[in-house]
């Protein structure tokens, strides 16, 4: 009987905790989609990351791209053991974040993390967490690391040296250590801002590129070689999705992880010791490492008797994890520099913006994983209290329903042309960061507002739009128009086919870039006459045009630009008010557009010295083609302040100080009326309304006679001569029906690059200018 119900137990047990366990673990949840898992492997074995050659995690994004097609945005996912419910959507995003009181973070950090960082901050939970972050959280908050830069200039200065010796005299070496160069570069640097002590890697390279100058390959020092071997346990423990007992076995077992460990402990403790040989008991703690030192239990069995909760300060043990930690965020994350570059640029304006969009285009996460405290309704879909949800950021960053072009794609043309300056600048990217949220919560595509570019300094980059729309749309089409566009490789740059062309020494391209345009404008003509293509893929097919359109008249004006006079600027403004009625027949009726130029293309031509040049602007050519009634013409006027600008064409462009206008000016006598109200002189700015298509605003006919009058008035463009000022940047103008509104801002801003040369941020520092309001609060003012 005795051997009967032991085999039997043999038999049953087994199986039962086999069942229990794929029920508990291994069980779809009714309701939402998932791959059926496995036992042990869960998800892992079916979707090839286990035998995938690629890097873990570009595995991981290919597989749930896989299951997001297959199953939809809301699905369920086994890591193994770990059941996780994916999120694919920016609006599931939103509800986590929006709804902090009832997530907290999900406990696979202790799980993983913690098998190798056991007091990091980060693999910690419950009040073992707040003793912590009592002690953590307010030195990082409160320490500054120290305010020489030079640390990190050394720091560089002594790697660039390394390499000069390593690669001296050797133009066909091929660098095969960058990676683990810079690594000793971060862990130098960030030790001496953090620890104010030097691990001493880049000697160690140095020693090596004297002792073995004849190869490229170099090796890592001791410190940099465990901190890889630390960190690669670190990646497996944490996606090879085995039970917490089975990687806490594997690590113990792992002789080279142990060997490694024990390096960076003793690193720390040097760390510590070196700290404490230096400090000062009276003093301020200098560093991070005298902060948690002073912050050590002062009895850890006395402390170690209380519960968790009533437990002050940490423990020798906890310091050398925490010090780790900090180390591990140096080394992995470059966390130094990248410190010192948000501490140098946090003066830019709007430099939030600008780090959005970047983590947009690269989110630093491949996602975020949060644990459930209550139940939740998403999409109509209960989860319940203990459920783990992870929001997949990498999913979100490409997905076509949110953006038109691959966001991975890297354009440069596109941000950083040459001749497209004016608009990178800190105030644009707030705007189009604005606009996005603003077309975000219009549901109708065609109720949301656009942002185009009309000029047509693009001639290279619209030619590649060109050729990269056909290629993917039409190949026939493509080769002809490559053929076509051939014709402009024999030239360096757009400066030397003017010059060639103006002077006849060559035939130009002006058959072939016609010949493009035309059979683009046939085939979006064809588009729409067949109804083929959604509205998006009428959408490129009419930017491409456009495009197109560009090179033939940026070839045009290229060609005439070296003659001089009134030609080349005609070609130009005749062309972006062509561009603006293409833009407007496309969209339809009740469409209105905005113009963003300078005074000088706003500013009707008709009424200033332009007349005589014979040169039209597109103030003139709007009112002309459109009429006055449909139009409405606004420039701004400053009287000093400062300007972002170059001295002359092809140059970085400078922070300079605009001089005081000239006393024969309009500037002039609109500062004379501003000083001359208390309420404009405090609000530094007003407007000056000279006409209106609204007939019940009343209007000063003596306001409008008085500044009729022809003043000198300035333009200040992409380039300013101060020495030169009078003869470069003043004309004859006639303001009240040159523009029907003027907006004079007694001191204006330089507009903020995102490439700011260092010339500018040494100009600005020499004199930081005073902020004013920025609200037009006054009305018609009489002079």
């Amino acid at each position: 009987m005795f051997w009967t119900v032991l085999l039997s137990l043999i038999i049953v047990l087994p199986i039962t905790v086999y069942y229990y366990l794929k029920w508990k673990y291994y069980t779809l949840r009714p309701g939402i989609p998932g791959l059926q898992p496995e036992f042990i492997y869960g998800n892992l074995r079916p979707l090839g990351i286990m035998t995938s050659n690629k890097e873990v995690i570009d595995s991981y994004v290919h597989s749930f791209e896989k299951l997001q097609k297959q199953y939809g945005d809301i699905f369920q996912i086994w890591i193994g053991s770990n059941h996780y419910f994916v999120f694919c959507r920016p609006e599931h995003a939103e509800i986590i974040y929006s709804e902090r009181h009832i997530f907290d973070r999900a406990d696979m950090r202790p799980k993983t993390f913690g098998l190798i960082a056991e007091n990091f901050l980060i693999t910690l939970i419950g009040p073992k967490y707040k003793r912590h972050a009592k002690v953590i959280m307010p030195m990082l908050r409160k320490h500054r690391f120290k305010s020489q830069i030079s640390i990190i200039i050394d720091c560089a200065d002594q790697l660039i040296h390394v390499w000069k010796d390593r690669y001296q005299n050797r133009d066909n070496a091929i660098c095969t250590s960058i990676v683990t160069d810079n690594q000793q570069l971060m862990l130098d640097t960030f030790s001496l801002l953090t620890f104010d002590y030097d691990l001493d890697n880049l000697n160690h390279l140095s020693e090596i590129t004297n002792r073995r100058n004849t190869e490229t390959k170099t090796e890592p020092s001791e410190m940099s070689f465990a901190m890889s071997i630390w960190l690669n346990a670190l990646k497996r423990v944490t996606v090879n999705g085995m039970p917490t007992f089975v990687n806490d076995y594997l690590l113990k077992i792992d002789r080279q992880y142990q060997h490694a460990f024990g390096i960076l402990e003793n690193h720390v403790e040097n760390i510590i010791q070196n700290c404490q040989k230096e400090m000062d008991p009276n003093a301020r703690p200098v560093n991070l490492v005298a902060s948690l030192i002073s912050s050590l239990q002062k009895d850890e069995a006395t402390e170690k008797r209380k519960p968790e909760k009533e437990q002050i300060g940490i423990t020798k043990k906890e310091l050398l994890g925490e010090v780790l930690g900090l180390i591990v965020a140096g080394f992995d994350t470059s966390s130094s520099i990248l410190s010192w570059f948000i501490h140098f640029v946090n003066k830019c304006q709007y430099i939030d913006c600008v780090i959005k969009e970047i983590l947009r285009l690269a989110p630093i996460l491949f996602g975020t994983l949060r644990t459930l405290l209550n139940d939740i309704v998403i999409d109509g879909i209960k989860f319940y209290k203990g459920d783990t949800l992870a929001s997949l950021f990498t999913l979100m960053q490409h997905d076509p329903r949110y953006w038109k072009l691959d966001p991975t794609e890297f354009i440069p043309e596109k941000f950083f042309l040459v001749l497209m300056r004016p608009m990178r600048n800190t105030v644009v990217v707030e705007f189009i960061t604005w606009l996005r949220r603003h077309n975000e919560k219009i549901a109708d595509p065609k109720k949301k507002t656009g942002f185009f570019g009309i000029d047509l300094y693009s001639l290279q980059t619209s030619r590649e739009e060109v050729l990269r729309y056909l290629e993917k749309h039409d190949s026939s089409l493509a080769a002809e128009a490559r053929k076509n566009y051939a014709c402009f490789e024999r030239y360096s740059d757009e400066k030397q086919y003017r010059y060639c062309a103006a002077t006849k020494r060559i035939a130009g391209c002006e058959n072939e870039t016609i010949d493009v345009f035309q059979k683009m404008l046939e085939r979006h003509s064809r588009m729409i006459a067949e109804a083929k293509g959604r509205d998006h893929e009428i959408d490129e097919s009419f930017y491409t045009m456009e495009n197109a359109k560009i090179v033939r008249e940026a070839e045009k004006y290229y060609r005439h630009i070296v003659e001089g006079g009134a030609i080349a600027w005609n070609i130009r403004d005749t062309h972006m008010c062509n561009c603006l009625q293409d833009l407007l027949r496309y969209y339809g009726r009740g469409i209105k557009a905005v113009i963003w130029a300078h005074n000088s293309h706003i500013g009707d031509a008709r009424e200033t010295d332009a007349l005589y040049a014979r040169e039209v602007n597109i103030g003139q050519l709007v009112r002309e083609r459109f009429g006055i009634g449909n139009t409405f013409n606004i420039g701004f006027t400053t009287y000093t302040g400062t300007v972002t600008a170059a001295i002359s064409w092809n140059m970085d462009p400078d922070f300079k100080h605009v001089r005081p206008s000239l006393n024969e000016s309009v500037e002039f006598l609109l500062h004379e009326a501003l000083i001359q109200d208390p309420v404009l002189t405090y609000e530094g700015q007003y407007y000056l309304l000279f006409r209106s298509n609204n007939p019940y605003i009343q209007l000063s006919k003596e306001l409008h006679t008085e500044l009729r009058k022809k003043r000198f008035e300035r333009t200040i463009g992409a380039i300013y001569r101060p020495h030169t000022e009078h003869q470069s940047h003043y004309f004859g103008a006639s303001l009240s029906t040159q523009f029907d509104c003027v907006i004079h801002i007694e001191e204006t801003h330089a507009l903020r690059p995102l490439e700011i040369h260092p010339t500018w941020i040494q100009a600005e520092t020499e004199h930081v200018p005073d902020t004013f309001s920025m609200n037009c609060t006054g009305g018609p003012k009489k002079l």
